[in-house]
């Protein structure tokens, strides 16, 4: 093992900046401007970033150009970075975004690699500690030591973890695919779940189902949440098949609220807040808060028809909602969703494809857990002098 130098950030750096502070335009008045919304996924869609108005000098001193490196100050992606491989030729970064400028000695897409390791992540936890509100600053990433190795070892170093992250970007893309397919063959058996154009009788979900919603137990009652039954709550059902809560509830906690235990194959959509309209499956027995609509079909609806049907129509029940700032779905408005009801052999040769693509996508799964292990383990080497 050789180790490689440690320099700090600052010392490597040609420039580290802050942002411009100006309002997001819609219209193109001035340079693009990227904010720390338009990093999704670890990408940006230039296409949808705003411009901005911003005097001519600002705009020379916070452009953007490939080779930089943004990091967000604040929030929940306080620490995060992305690298900037390519631009419009009149892009600028918010204020809310900090912009590092690498000199000569040092290669940025190396050390944007090194600004996901554990190495890197440790040290802004350090500094982090003990601040009333934490976060990034200039003067934090100055002080960052980065493993610097001579030029030529930082671009074959970088090279590898490009490829190793390509394998695992395609494989995520792999895994969005199966369910694109999913419901493009769902449309093509039974057609659009909102306009029902072959023509499927319909029944309201109340005649073909049964539906609850759960309960919290009291919060000052600590010993309720020290339980094993699984809670699930409305953030959790994007599982599609939820299979583990991060609470759990004990059988006094059932006995003193509406919560109660349903079984593996009860349909969960939720009914409120930022998840509203998320659709998922039980696949352990657990109860579940008050903003979910717990639903056990009837023999004449499969649950995989009923799980895609909800779903392609989510957008259709979202318009339905009623309230205030914030609209709500409601037990009574899902109860009374017409419900087209294909032949039950259709729906079970649609269960059976479902099955095939499951065994698919965990077949995928595991290859994706097998390459972020080489990953992480490829990254661990590389900042230690072992790749």
């Amino acid at each position: 093992m050789k180790l490689h130098p440690r320099l700090l950030l600052g010392d490597i750096a040609e420039s580290i900046d802050y942002g411009v502070t100006a309002s997001a335009a819609q219209q193109p008045v001035g340079p693009k401007f990227l904010r720390i919304t338009d990093i999704q996924d670890g990408g940006v869609d230039w296409s949808q970033v705003p411009w901005c108005e911003c005097p001519r000098r600002e705009v020379g001193q916070s452009a953007l150009r490939p080779g930089d490196i943004v990091f967000a100050r604040t929030g929940a992606t306080t620490g995060k970075s992305f690298f900037i491989r390519d631009c419009p030729d009149n892009a600028v970064f918010a204020s809310y975004l900090i912009r590092v400028r690498l000199g000569e000695q040092a290669d940025p897409g190396y050390v944007s690699h090194f600004f996901q390791s554990a190495d890197y992540w440790s040290q802004i936890t350090k500094s982090a500690r003990g601040a009333a509100q934490p976060g990034v600053n200039a003067t934090t990433l100055r002080s960052l030591e980065v493993p610097l190795p001579p030029l030529p070892e930082q671009r074959r170093i970088a090279a590898i973890l490009d490829h190793a992250e390509a394998l695992r970007v395609e494989r995520r893309a792999a895994l969005a695919k199966l369910d694109t397919l999913a419901q493009s063959i769902f449309i093509e058996m039974f057609g659009d779940p909102f306009s029902n154009p072959k023509g499927w009788p319909t029944m309201a979900l109340r005649e073909i189902a049964s539906t609850t919603s759960g309960g919290t137990p009291d919060r000052s009652i600590q010993a309720y949440f020290e339980g094993s039954i699984p809670w699930v709550k409305s953030g959790e059902i994007h599982q599609g098949v939820v299979t583990h809560t991060s609470e759990c509830i004990s059988e006094a906690a059932l006995a003193n609220s509406a919560a109660k235990v349903l079984p593996v194959g009860t349909v969960l959509v939720a009914m409120y807040g930022a998840t509203v309209g998320a659709v998922g499956v039980l696949g352990i027995k657990a109860a579940t808060n008050q903003a979910i609509c717990c639903i056990t079909l009837g023999q004449s609806v499969a649950s995989d028809y009923f799980v895609n049907f909800m779903k392609g129509s989510t957008t259709s029940l979202l318009a339905k909602r009623v309230g205030g700032a914030q609209p709500n779905l409601s037990q009574d408005l899902i109860r009374n969703l017409r419900i087209p009801i294909p032949p039950l052999e259709l729906q079970m040769r649609f269960a059976e494809i479902q099955k095939a693509l499951a065994t698919v996508r965990g077949d995928g799964e595991d290859s994706l857990d097998r390459l972020d292990g080489l990953f992480s383990s490829l990254q661990h080497r590389a900042f230690r002098g072992e790749l």
